[in-house]
């Protein structure tokens, strides 16, 4: 039998420990929600997440556009400058393309 001292202490203590369940819920949920930044190195690879992204000479929208690659095409990840990854597509040709625009492959599929 439950005594009716006990049953406030009792409902302090489910609180307590709903709070510390939802606090540390909330800490991961906006921890893995963070995007992470990307370590390049010379084997990363990444794919075309849009219809066509526009390789360039710069790491500018004013660059000069040398071609266009498609959706899906693999590309090699060199290296990076600000919001741009410097690649090399599979024909070897270099240039720069905005990164918002690349998603990196699994490791197992390079």
């Amino acid at each position: 039998m439950v005594r009716l001292r006990q049953v406030p202490l009792l409902k302090l203590f489910l609180l307590g420990l709903c709070s510390i369940t939802f606090g540390i819920y909330s800490y991961y949920l906006v921890h893995s929600l963070t995007p992470k930044p990307q370590v390049i190195s010379a084997s990363s690879w990444g794919e075309v997440a849009v219809a066509e992204l526009q390789l360039r000479e710069k790491p500018s929208t004013d660059s000069q556009i040398i071609k266009r690659l498609g959706f899906g095409q693999r590309i090699q990840l060199l290296g990076e400058q600000e919001n741009w990854f410097m690649v090399q597509d599979s024909q070897g040709q270099t240039g720069w393309v905005y990164r918002t625009y690349v998603v990196f492959s699994p490791p197992g599929l390079q």
